[in-house]
């Protein structure tokens, strides 16, 4: 009997001593995958750049804003508008259905312009005239982590995944052998007689 336990017990410190590594490699990759990288990497300083001379038209579903971001061109910006009214101070709309220079990009320069299909935001519409647009203006420093790296991190997790269980060889079931050649004992009590 005492055999059979001692290499049980070198069985289980080999597999710990190959197993702590795996393990901890594969939670340190986990965390890069799930924690969103892009948000660390950048550090959002408020700063250097300037809206003057925005104006806005609606033609049709869609508001026309223009402006311009008066900064240096070689750095990134992050433009973010905010829908305001001056009788409702509580009265704000971030509009989403938006597109050209707004978000993240390299916006300074002239005649920047920004176009909000603002029914698909707000369905009843819009009355009144006592509206206005408020512009927040960051610089992005630092570059984020391309999503290429999103999948780099879970294809290593998947392949440290795989070789763990390899290497962990599945939790040793009747009839499979050892090192030493002899079958593993099996894994249910014989009927009692």
């Amino acid at each position: 009997m005492f055999p059979y336990i001692w290499r049980v017990v070198m069985k289980i410190s080999m597999m710990d001593r190959i197993m702590r590594p795996v393990a901890a490699t594969l939670i340190v990759l986990l965390m890069l995958v799930l924690i969103d990288i892009r948000a660390v990497a950048q550090e959002r300083t408020d700063g250097k750049g300037r809206i003057e001379n925005a104006v806005w038209t609606v033609t049709g579903d869609v508001v026309f804003i223009t402006y311009d971001l008066i900064g240096d061109a070689s750095l990134t910006y992050d433009v973010a508008i905010v829908l305001t009214r001056e009788r409702d101070k509580s009265f704000r709309i971030v509009p989403k259905t938006v597109s050209g220079a707004v978000g993240e990009g390299k916006f300074a320069g002239l005649r920047q312009e920004i176009r909000w299909e603002y029914k698909k935001d707000v369905l009843q519409g819009l009355s009144g005239d006592d509206y206005q647009f408020e512009f927040a203006v960051n610089i992005v420093k630092g570059g984020g982590i391309s999503s290429t790296w999103y999948y780099v991190g879970g294809g290593l997790v998947v392949v440290g995944a795989v070789v763990a269980a390899v290497i962990g060889g599945g939790g040793g079931g009747g009839g499979t052998e050892t090192q030493s050649g002899l079958p593993s004992p099996p894994t249910t009590k014989p009927p009692s007689q």
